[in-house]
């Protein structure tokens, strides 16, 4: 009987001192940091009622991962990497930012896939284009109303100066995570603007 007893035991704490306390790896999630794949057009910060603002990516599947050439789509097995970002409107009653209301039909969809939910966030799709292996998203935000505006990238972010992408893959592949710095927003992750 000992001789069945000690190998079981065994087993189980090498089982046991092999598991992760790593969530992330549990749920293959996977980490990576790779700035400027998401931008504001570029513009001054002053627009008119009933201009658009632009957000817009455009990046390769190909990109390099600590010097070497990594496939996002091969990796992954995503034909899209997911983002959200927040536009807010001062209320010069209140002096509070409130999140300024827009319609889904008045977006201007160029490339990729936007929508703005729950009358608070816009949740923007990279999806990849098969003829330039790019991941690409170029949408228009109709600006309506005049007034004092800022956008800002980290409603599911960690980090105030980055935006995350999430791959959209199956549940059986790696979700990649990328974090992305980007350059036009200030250094608590506003971009600033006035709708005169």
């Amino acid at each position: 009987m000992k001789k069945i007893i000690f190998p079981s035991l065994y087993l189980l704490l090498l089982t046991i001192s092999s598991c992760t306390s790593n969530h992330d790896l549990f749920y293959n999630n996977i980490f990576l940091e790779i700035p400027n794949l998401v931008s504001i057009a570029p513009h001054s910060n002053t627009y008119t009622v009933g201009e658009k603002l632009y957000i817009q990516a455009n990046f390769s599947k190909i990109q390099n991962s600590n010097g070497k050439p990594l496939d996002l789509y091969n990796s992954t097995g995503a034909n899209s990497f997911n983002f959200s970002y927040i536009i807010e409107k001062l209320n010069t009653s209140s002096n509070l930012w409130e999140t300024a209301l827009f319609n889904n039909n008045s977006l201007d969809i160029i490339n990729g896939n936007g929508q703005f939910y729950y009358d608070a966030y816009f949740y923007g799709m990279c999806t990849l284009n098969s003829t330039t292996q790019k991941y690409e998203y170029n949408v228009g935000v109709p600006l309506s109303t005049s007034g004092s505006y800022r956008l800002y990238f980290n409603y599911n972010g960690d980090i105030a100066t980055e935006v995350q992408l999430r791959s959209q893959s199956p549940d059986t592949r790696i979700f990649l995570n990328i974090n992305s710095v980007i350059n036009s927003i200030d250094s608590n992750g506003y971009y600033y603007f006035t709708v005169n």
